[in-house]
C-alpha cells in the first residue's frame, strides 16, 4: 500500500494497479467534465448568436419605422 509517511510504494504490485486505474479515473472524469463544459459554452455561444440576429432585426425594423415617419412628415410639411 502507498505510505504517505514515507512516499513510496510497497512491493506489491496491485498497489500500482490501484494507483493506475484511480489516476485513469480521474483522467476519464477530467475528460468528460471538458465535453460536458464544451457542450454548454456550444449552446450558449449559438443562443448568443440568436440574440444578435434577433437585435439587429429589430434594430433595422425601428430604423425602417423611423424612415417611414419621417417620410410621412416631409410630405405633410410639404402639403401645407
Amino acid at each position: 500500500m502507498y505510505d504517505v509517511e514515507k512516499g513510496s510504494l510497497s512491493d506489491d504490485p496491485s498497489d500500482e494497479n490501484i494507483i493506475k486505474h484511480t489516476t485513469n479515473q480521474l483522467y476519464n472524469s477530467l475528460r468528460n467534465a471538458r465535453k460536458i463544459l464544451n457542450n454548454e459554452f456550444d449552446h450558449m455561444e449559438s443562443l448568443l448568436h440568436r440574440v444578435m440576429d434577433l437585435s439587429k432585426k429589430v434594430v433595422n425594423k425601428n430604423n425602417q419605422k423611423r424612415e417611414e415617419e419621417s417620410y410621412h412628415e416631409e410630405k405633410v410639411k410639404n402639403a401645407k
